[in-house]
């Protein structure tokens, strides 16, 4: 996790909140946003991970755990849809420069979180 150098003086990103994960990884949470639409929402999380690019799997399932530990804040807001994009350039957390890496997750029949993808299946 290298994107943000407190040193620099750059103000971004403003957030850099550890986040432990039931695993035991410590992602880097850096901005939360709540969009309410007419009628949906949604809560879009930006993090750093120490994890690897290349172990997609595992930068998924940790974004899969970001979002059930939010779930009280969706269930708060009345949100079924949670959005965890993965920065790993300044330019990223700057949004100069979109993530490469985002999953997006929606609440099961069951109350559970499931990547949209699952849905597909």
């Amino acid at each position: 996790m290298t994107a943000h150098d407190p040193g620099s003086g750059n103000p971004y990103p403003m957030n850099d909140a550890p986040l432990t994960l039931p695993s035991g990884t410590v992602v880097r949470q850096r901005n939360i946003v709540v969009f309410r639409g007419r009628h949906a929402g949604h809560v879009r999380i930006v993090i750093e991970t120490p994890t690897p690019a290349a172990e997609s799997d595992h930068v998924g399932r940790d974004a899969h755990a970001v979002a059930v530990l939010h779930d009280t804040l969706a269930s708060a807001h009345d949100i079924g849809c949670v959005i965890v994009d993965v920065c790993r350039t300044q330019a990223c957390l700057e949004l100069r420069e979109p993530p490469l890496e985002s999953f997006s997750f929606v609440r099961g029949p069951d109350g559970n979180w499931l990547t949209t993808s699952s849905l597909d299946k």
